[in-house]
């Protein structure tokens, strides 16, 4: 994909929604985008408080914007860039374009012709800890256990 990918002109970007019970606007944005599709739309990771694909819980209880996202990906380009909070998503939709982390940054190019990169911002925290956290969480066996929870 890199760098063929060209950022268009009114594309639209959104970050760290961590929608939950508690915060739904992120749904509500997904409906208003439904209604009127922007040429782009890049989600730039975290935004669920917890979306694994791995997870059935999670994927379950997000599914109708699973749906809603792959439905909005039929009329607009949609790419999802996973965070620390939202990974294992490539199974999970046909038409959205997931970024793992792994493959982050991803070099774009702007209309100007100009090249920038994207990514969720967590990816290069000085913090060990988040670094470990964030390889620790996507290992096979802790996703197994965590399903099995």
């Amino acid at each position: 994909m890199s760098p063929n990918l060209i950022i268009q002109e009114g594309a639209h970007f959104i970050a760290d929604a961590h929608d939950s019970a508690d915060r739904s606007f992120f749904f509500e944005y997904l409906l208003h985008v439904k209604k009127d599709p922007p040429p782009q739309l890049f989600l730039m990771g975290d935004m669920f408080d917890l979306l694994v694909g791995e997870v059935d819980h999670g994927v379950k209880q997000y599914a109708h914007y699973i749906a809603l996202l792959e439905e909005i990906a039929q009329s607009c380009e949609v790419y999802y860039f996973e965070g620390n909070h939202d990974f294992c998503l490539s199974k999970l939709f046909n038409h959205v374009k997931v970024i793992p982390l792994s493959q982050q940054p991803l070099t774009c190019k702007l209309p100007s012709g100009q090249s920038c990169l994207l990514l969720h911002g967590d990816k290069y925290g000085n913090d060990w800890l988040n670094r470990l956290y964030t390889t620790l969480i996507r290992n096979p066996l802790m996703l197994r256990f965590f399903k099995w929870l």
